[in-house]
């Protein structure tokens, strides 16, 4: 009962930001692109990093997405002048693997799969939340695969992944994904 009403709550919360996000664009129909973006936002505010993972306190919380994700338009869109605590959030593009250093979070859409194992055996156990909506993406030692079934967000995490990272993901949004067991 108590896993059922806080999957409620979180689905409730992306909800209103869609609908939030919707309304500002009024005779505008989410893409999804856009709901994507929404979530990768959402899914920031569910993480805590370890402070040796910023250089100071004043330093962004910083998303790298490969060039060309047809996901970084609108995320740029939604992320534009918004802070997590008092962190704003800023993109960088990346070109190739490498420059995953110092990222703070990695989005990788299905189609970059030639980045994906390389990028995360390099940043591996580094406090960098990975994402994907790519349906082998935990398998691979990704953290976290968000898709949609029915209409509704569904989850996967793989907690070792997160753990070795020293991440901690909000028990709120633990408590609607499934985890993932090597």
């Amino acid at each position: 009962m108590n896993h059922e009403r806080a999957m409620k709550r979180v689905i409730y919360i992306f909800c209103l930001l869609f609908f939030a996000f919707s309304l500002a664009h009024q005779a505008e129909v989410l893409t999804e692109y856009q709901v994507k973006a929404a979530y990768l936002y959402n899914f920031l505010r569910f993480v805590k990093w370890p402070g040796h993972a910023f250089k100071d306190e004043q330093q962004p919380i910083i998303i790298g997405i490969f060039q060309f994700n047809p996901v970084e338009q609108d995320l740029r869109k939604i992320i534009a002048n918004r802070t997590i605590g008092s962190r704003l959030i800023v993109i960088k593009t990346l070109e190739s693997p490498q420059d995953a250093q110092g990222c703070h979070a990695v989005y990788f859409g299905d189609i970059e799969r030639r980045h994906q194992i390389s990028t995360i055996t390099m940043i591996e156990q580094n406090p960098v939340l990975t994402i994907s909506d790519a349906d082998y993406f935990c398998r691979i030692g990704g953290m976290i695969y968000f898709f949609t079934e029915d209409n509704r967000l569904r989850l996967i995490i793989n907690r070792k992944a997160v753990s070795d990272a020293q991440l901690e993901i909000s028990a709120k949004l633990l408590r609607v994904a499934q985890i993932y067991n090597e």
